[in-house]
């Protein structure tokens, strides 16, 4: 009974609380309604910046009293009253950064017992009395104070050692640097202290000299970290630092009139603090004059116990191999990227430091040939091995590569180097990673031995033109290799024994996209059994029938942007293998495939194939009608092509037989059209090879006649006298008179085949007359006289035929190619004109008279 009642009364106990939380949850939404602040209730931040509040309480009834993060920064607060944050007990972040504010009265912070973080940073705290002297002391857990930029807009500022001398739990620091002013005496109580900051990227910094004391307060401080960041440091005096016992890291970044001495200096004194790391970067830019690292120039790291050396960004464009010998054995990191050094001699001392695992030299663009080693005079070969030995420190011919004992990682890409690689031997080393992109590399005329632990290779965008099959062959543990963006597509065509990656059977990433590849060898990835990722993009391979059956752990097959029509069966095969094993994507984008009947198997394999082909729907193929088509839908575009295809055999058969007739008849009127070539063809092939033919037909006839006269016998010149009549009356006699051999038709035998006799005739004649009148070509014989004349001519290459017309050569018929003939000989004025009938025998002496002038040519 006891019990029951106990438990009856912890009921209502519980339902009286629960209302009420709800009551005041629900309150406290609807006046954070009200609120212009961004509220989080879940992680309890709140955030009301840039609201252009002038009064820190106007925003306290919307603020709930547990927030742990207060953002208040780029308002215009210019004055907060003492006790103002009291409420905010469990207050951990305070944001107070870009207002108006002045002074800080003591008691601003009371009740922040809980606050790590606070920023003060661009306000108007420059005053001597900005800062009230017990202003921090409240803070009892404060690790964060940000100070910078209250110096900006003021000549005159001031440090606020008496505040943070209270400040007793910070750890990090971020001031403002003010020129000829020491750390006073408040700063050596920060016993905490582990970083100071003094920015003028992000606030005010002008600290034009460095002394012995500036940083003497925090002697003893546990300072480990110090930042010097855009202060205008343009002298540095030696043991700067010395004080700093516990000093690890040194950053000492865009100081443009800080220069080698500073630089110098800077060292010195280092050997007797803790300092791990240094970083020099951005130094003596307002000199025109480039860099050299003296052989004394880092003698103070020398003792010290050093990891990493950050020189980059600094136009160094020497390094005496001297000043190598004084670098610590401690070094594990070096960067010497994005500067300009000309000679790689000094690389070889890096052999001393056995501690090393990762040198960069990156970014140099300057030359890097020694003029020693460009003679014309040398052989080429050893120009090359020359270069690269420099680069490395060498200067004896198939001397060693001595790399750190361990170095793991190299970076030396972008470098103008823009020759050959030859082969190179490098000694013992444990070397892994090497990027050699960029370097504008012509050739890799390799091997490259003794890198037996690399197991990252980046030659990317360099200008390979030949690739040597040897080039790979002692890289047994590449997992990665990039070869993208360049063009050694014909060097691996040309590599009929499958040597290139013959080693690489652990590699698990080939790039080879961009290098003009239209072919490879079957055999090319044989040995590539633990590949990945393959990528062939962006090249010109038509056929993917290289071997991928051994790939087994293939996960991506990258074909995009090439020019892609088909995929052999085996390799399909090989896909829906390994895709029954594991997901495997293959792209195809930006490939026009083949949709037609001959391909009809690699859209079904699309359609139905577990490979996860990437975008499927953005693939496009060449459709039968020549039209490009989407593989949208892909689902139903094999059944409609394979009824195209149906539609298309029938089509196809019917095209065939009707082209098989057309070309049938094109033979016959061609064999029509060129009948007096290959009759006079016939001619003399027969008189050439006729065994019954004498022999002396066979041989270049002598030319016996001097014309013989090819005309239409029947044609009336005047009066019923025809033509037949004037030759034998006129023309012959005049001729014979004179000693010359004329023959006509009409003096053939009658026993004589034309077709035989005519031939012989026009062989042994030096010319051939032919008296066109207008129905010349109407006689077959005529014809047949001409056509013979003429490929004799071609034959004999002598000008045999001369035209004479009689009458208006418009009236006269003659066949297109006579035409053609008759027209160059006009152009040529080569032709005569027999006499009108009107003054026939007034001018027929002149006729012969030019007839015989012809003939003695």
């Amino acid at each position: 009974m006891f019990q029951q009642t106990m438990y009856r009364q912890l009921g209502i106990i519980q339902m009286c609380l629960w209302i009420s939380i709800v009551y005041f949850t629900r309150g406290e939404v609807e006046i954070l309604k009200q609120c212009n602040c961004k509220v989080d209730l879940q992680r309890l931040t709140v955030d009301c910046s840039e609201l252009g509040l002038t009064n820190v309480s106007d925003i306290f009834r919307c603020v709930p009293n547990k927030t742990i993060e207060l953002n208040l920064s780029n308002n215009n607060i210019g004055e907060i009253s003492p006790g103002t944050f009291a409420r905010f007990s469990t207050l951990q972040t305070l944001r107070l950064s870009r207002n108006k504010i002045k002074f800080l009265e003591s008691g601003v912070f009371n009740g922040l017992m809980q606050l790590k973080l606070l920023t003060l940073d661009h306000n108007y705290l420059n005053k001597n009395g900005s800062y009230a002297d017990d202003l921090f002391k409240p803070l009892r857990r404060l690790l964060q104070l940000y100070l910078q930029g209250n110096c900006v807009y003021t000549s005159v500022c001031y440090y606020p050692d008496i505040a943070l001398s209270s400040a007793t739990s910070l750890r990090y620091l971020h001031l403002d640097g003010l020129p000829n002013k020491e750390f006073s005496e408040g700063f050596a109580k920060l016993s905490n202290l582990k970083a100071l900051y003094l920015d003028g990227e992000n606030g005010y910094c002008d600290m034009p000299f460095l002394t012995e004391n500036t940083f003497k307060q925090f002697k003893q401080t546990p300072l480990s970290h110090l930042h010097l960041e855009g202060c205008d440091v343009i002298k540095v005096a030696p043991n700067v630092f010395r004080s700093l016992v516990n000093l690890t890291t040194l950053v000492i970044t865009d100081n443009r009139h800080l220069c080698s001495d500073g630089i110098e200096n800077a060292t010195i004194g280092l050997n007797e603090t803790n300092i791990e790391m240094i970083r020099f970067n951005f130094w003596c830019r307002n000199s025109p004059a480039y860099i050299s690292l003296t052989k004394n120039m880092l003698k103070g790291l020398t003792n010290t116990s050093l990891k990493t050396m950050d020189l980059c960004w600094n136009r160094i464009i020497y390094i005496d191999p001297k000043c190598v010998e004084n670098l610590p054995v401690t070094l594990r990191y070096i960067s010497l990227k994005e500067n300009k050094i000309d000679s790689g001699k000094f690389l070889d001392h890096f052999r001393r430091l056995e501690s090393l695992e990762t040198l960069d030299i990156s970014y140099q663009y300057s030359n890097t040939i020694d003029d020693s080693v460009t003679n014309k005079d040398n052989n080429t070969n050893e120009q090359i091995s020359n270069m690269l030995n420099h680069l490395n420190g060498h200067n004896k011919k198939d001397d060693k590569i001595d790399l750190p004992r361990n170095l793991t990682t190299m970076y030396m890409n972008n470098i103008k180097l823009g020759i050959p690689v030859p082969s190179l031997t490098f000694g013992p080393n444990k070397l892994r990673y090497l990027d050699s992109s960029s370097c504008l590399l012509k050739a890799f005329l390799g091997p490259w031995r003794g890198l037996t632990e690399l197991q990252f290779f980046n030659l990317s965008n360099n200008r390979f033109t030949y690739f040597s099959p040897r080039a790979l062959v002692d890289m047994g543990n590449l997992r990665t290799l990039l070869l993208q963006n360049n063009q050694i597509g014909p060097s691996l065509n040309r590599d009929n024994d499958c040597q290139t990656f013959s080693s690489q059977e652990k590699l698990e990433e080939l790039d080879l996209s961009n290098n003009a590849i239209k072919e490879l060898p079957y055999n090319i990835f044989h040995n590539l059994t633990n590949l990945k990722t393959l990528n062939l993009a962006n090249n010109s391979i038509r056929n993917v029938n290289f071997l991928l059956r051994r790939m087994a752990h293939l996960q991506k097959l990258d074909l995009f942007n090439n020019v892609i029509e088909y995929i052999s069966r085996e390799n399909r095969d090989a896909l829906d293998y390994i895709a029954s094993k594991r997901e495997v994507e293959l792209v195809l984008t930006g490939n026009l495939l083949l949709c037609d009947c001959n391909n009809q198997d690699l859209i079904n394999w699309l359609a139905n194939t577990k490979v996860n082909i990437v975008q499927k729907d953005e693939l496009h193929c060449l459709y039968i009608n020549k039209t490009v088509i989407s593989l949208s839908a892909l689902d139903i575009l094999p059944e409609q092509l394979m009824y195209e295809c149906t539609s298309w055999i029938v089509l196809t058969s019917c095209v065939v037989g009707f082209v098989g007739l057309l070309l049938v008849f094109s033979v016959i009127a061609l064999l029509y059209y060129k009948r007096w070539q290959i009759r006079y063809l016939w001619y003399i092939g027969r008189v050439k090879i006729d065994p019954y033919h004498h022999p002396d037909d066979q041989e270049q006839p002598l030319l016996q006649i001097d014309a013989y006269i090819s005309y239409e016998q029947h044609f009336d010149i005047t009066n019923g006298v025809t033509l037949h009549r004037t030759i034998t009356e006129h023309v012959y006699p005049f001729f014979e008179n004179r000693g010359y051999k004329l023959i006509i038709r009409e003096e053939f035998d009658g026993n004589e085949k034309l077709y035989s006799v005519i031939p012989k005739t026009i062989r042994k004649s030096r010319k051939v007359i032919a008296l066109l009148t207008p129905s010349y070509c109407n006689d077959y014989w005529n014809t047949f006289e001409f056509n013979l004349a003429a490929y004799q001519g071609i034959y004999s290459k002598r000008n045999i035929i001369l035209p004479v017309i009689i009458g208006d050569i418009s009236n006269i018929d003659m066949t297109s190619e006579i035409r053609s003939f008759i027209r160059t000989k006009i152009k040529s004025k080569e032709v005569l004109w027999y006499p009108l009938p009107c003054n026939f025998y007034r001018n027929i002496n002149s006729f012969n008279e030019q007839l015989e002038d012809w003939l003695r040519r």
